[in-house]
Order: C-alpha cells, then structure tokens, then sequence
C-alpha cells in the first residue's frame, strides 16, 4: 500500500513540474480551441502551421492571445492527449511569435524564423510527465521530434516577404464576423452594429422612417440614431448602407469585454 501511495505521489509530482515549468506571468486575454487536423493560420500575422500527421490523433491544441505582454504576439500551445482516460493532458510544445520591439525571446524558447518585426520560436517540454505504459512510449516519441532542432520548422509556412499584417478584423466570442472594423481621424473604432449584436444574441431591426436601428433581447431594448440626444450617448454612421457603431456602445451598453490591438482588431466577449 506504501508502495502503491509513493508511486501515486511521484507521478503528482512529475505532472505538476512539466506543467509549472511552462507556467508564466503572462495574462491571456483570449484562448481559441484549434483543431489538429486542419491548417492553422496566424491570428495577428500571416503564417500557417500543420501539424505533423502522426502527431494529430494525440494532439489537442489552443490559441492563446496575451494582453499584458509586449513581447508575445500569440502562442500555439500543443497538448498530448493520453491514451488512458484517467492521466491529464500535459504541454508537449508551445510555438511563440515574439514583436522584436519587446526585446529578447524568451529564456527557453529556441529561434526557428526571423523576419522584420518578429521572431517565431518553439519551445518543448523538458520531461515526459508519463510513468508508465503507451502514453510513456508515445510521450517519449513526439517530445524527440519536438527537440529536434528544425523539425518543426518543416511544417510552418512562414512570410515571404515582409510580414503581412491582419487588420480591422472583429471578432464576437470568438467568432469572426466577415466585416472590418473601422477607425476614424480620432482614432474611435467602430464595428458593424447588425453582424455583431445578432452574434451577441440580440434582436437587431431598421426603422426607415427615422433612420434608427432598433436592439432588443427579452426585457432589454435600446436604439441608435445618427444623431446623439440626450438618451443616447453613441450614433450610427452609415458607410456604403451598412451601420456601424462606436467599440464603447458595446463595453457600456451592452456590458460586454472589449479588447482592440493597435492594428484595430477587435475583440468583443459577453458571457452567457
């Protein structure tokens, strides 16, 4: 029985290492479920990733976006999924693009690209966290790959030129919506009210008499006119007939989170 409680203990204790030795300061803003048979594309800058085929039936993946760090643009996280159903999932490898503004890469991590404004890195597990039987075998397999210098270079394609940048995109819980985001002379961002607020869940109508777009859901209800009156603080403005309203309708009105990188993406998130 001692035995089996030391052996127990142990593999605790290994697990909480690995995972503690990817752990950091960083706060994430946004984390986006991706899926390992398909191609990943940048979210902030163009790039795209496929995951080794014989990796993909052990792998589960996800996008995190920071927003406290002036260094880490995004981060794939890969996670091996273990064959038995009662050991966690554990980091197999994290691919990182550092903004060369932000200064060194991080302690860890290995250079596998360089081009004008970033740095694309990986860094891999240090231990197998597995003790016994096949997710050992499997671990041990991929986590070889993974440190090979390169390896997973083959398999990202990376800008051939200068880093195309993505921008004006808006994003509703993780959705993006298929319009741009819009930024004025004073820099205000506008999204467009119909697209977004019907992502939100919200009933969204037209009024042609008085020009106003009428938002609804259960109890709630409120309306936006191309004019500010005293009710209402935010207006429409209409471009090439479709109506777009400021990023702050949504943080006050609508009480949701709302997130804007300095190339006008735009992330909108309410909860349920």
């Amino acid at each position: 029985m001692k035995k089996a409680c030391l052996v127990f203990i142990t593999m605790i204790m290994i697990l909480c290492s690995v995972n503690c030795a990817f752990a950091g300061s960083i706060e994430v803003v946004d984390v986006k479920v991706l899926d390992a048979n398909a191609q990943v594309k940048g979210s902030i800058v163009e790039y795209t990733l496929d995951v080794p085929t014989s990796w993909r039936k052990y792998i589960y993946m996800e996008r995190e976006l920071p927003s406290n760090s002036k260094k880490i643009v995004e981060k794939i996280v890969l996670y091996y999924l273990p064959m038995n159903a009662t050991s966690s999932k554990s980091v197999l490898m994290e691919l990182a693009l550092f903004d060369k503004d932000g200064g060194a890469i991080d302690s860890g991590y290995t250079k596998i690209y360089e081009s004008d404004k970033y740095i694309y890195a990986y860094k891999a597990a240090a231990k197998n966290p597995y003790v016994f039987g096949s997710d050992r075998l499997i671990f041990d397999n991929m986590l070889k790959e993974a440190s090979k210098a390169g390896y997973i270079k083959d398999y990202i394609s990376f800008p051939t030129e200068k880093d195309t940048v993505i921008k004006f995109t808006v994003s509703v819980n993780g959705k993006r919506i298929p319009s741009p985001s819009l930024a004025n002379a004073l820099k205000v961002v506008y999204v467009p009210v119909r697209e977004a607020c019907q992502e939100l869940g919200y009933s969204v109508g037209w009024n042609a008499e008085d020009s106003t777009v009428s938002i609804s859901s259960g109890s709630f209800y409120t309306s936006l006119s191309k004019e500010i009156n005293g009710s209402q603080k935010y207006n429409i403005v209409t471009i090439n007939g479709k109506s777009y309203v400021s990023t702050m309708f949504f943080l006050q009105v609508l009480k949701c989170s709302v997130e804007i990188d300095q190339y006008n993406n735009v992330r909108i998130t309410k909860g349920n």
